[in-house]
């Protein structure tokens, strides 16, 4: 089937805010958009496969607080300085702006699509106002010899608290050690890896503000907590995977108050009585 195409009438709603466009099948919007100056947000179903393409006129509405959807990068972000929220942008190179044009962004995620070792976060490091961010590196082919961004240019978002990574690449894969250094702020944090190539307790135990840590990880089948490690952590989830077993020293985590792990997972046994954490779908 082809394109859907939006009718021209959207363009004459010069007072609409909100408009959501749930049609997966709509990969261009048409220049009109520019005429919807007091729009405030823009949500679009669409799928990282067929990315929608925003017309340059998207700039015009200045008004725009939050764009919901899959949006190739690049376009133009001028003028958009009271954007909150930019989901899932999906980048084949690199991704650089103007961080001034951007001074009000709280919440990103972007999806790497093409060659990893290619992009870095230096640009979305300078986003002084941000308090989520979510990374998406797909797999690449064996012969572009992929990596995963350094994520020491984070260290510059102060107001960091949430931070989603995931590495679907099939090559190995180790967090940085000084993690806790450059983001010490964290309080959520997602890692789902295909092919972690060790135990990432050791060094995520060591962010002293974090609250709430989810693990989907492949490759490891310990993962080992000491005394004293993860002093915030109220929640832990590990999703089906590779952990067979789960060690807590005595003394660490000790704020543990939600806890989803499967049944075969082996921990000790103070650790069942622990009620799991309800899900809640938005």
């Amino acid at each position: 089937m082809g394109n859907t195409r939006l009718p021209d009438a959207i363009g004459k709603l010069i007072h609409l805010r909100y408009l959501r466009l749930p049609l997966t099948k709509i990969n261009d919007l048409l220049p009109f958009m520019g005429n919807l100056q007091a729009l405030q947000t823009l949500e679009i179903g669409g799928i990282v496969e067929n990315p929608i393409s925003l017309p340059d006129e998207i700039c015009k509405a200045k008004q725009l607080r939050h764009l919901l959807g899959v949006f190739k990068w690049p376009f133009l972000v001028n003028n958009l300085t009271n954007l909150r929220t930019l989901t899932r942008v999906v980048v084949e190179g690199q991704m650089e702006f103007n961080p001034m044009e951007l001074i009000n962004l709280r919440d990103l995620s972007v999806v790497i699509m093409g060659q990893s070792n290619k992009f870095t976060l230096d640009s979305i490091g300078r986003l002084r106002s941000l308090q989520s961010f979510g990374l998406f590196v797909l797999s690449v082919r064996e012969e572009e010899s992929p990596l995963f961004p350094q994520l020491q240019p984070l260290s510059h978002c102060h107001h960091l608290l949430e931070l989603s990574l995931c590495n679907h690449q099939m090559h190995g894969w180790k967090l940085p050690t000084e993690l806790h250094e450059f983001l010490p702020n964290l309080k959520y944090l997602l890692i789902v890896a295909l092919n972690m190539l060790e135990d990432p307790m050791p060094i995520l135990e060591k962010l002293q503000n974090l609250t709430f840590l989810e693990l989907w990880l492949y490759g490891v089948d310990k993962l080992a907590c000491t005394a004293g490690g993860f002093p915030q952590l109220q929640f832990l989830r590990i999703y089906r995977c590779h952990v067979q077993e789960l060690q807590v020293e005595e003394g660490g985590v000790p704020l543990l108050k939600g806890l989803n792990v499967e049944d075969s997972v082996r921990m000790p046994e103070r650790l069942r009585s622990i009620p799991s954490i309800p899900w809640i779908y938005d």
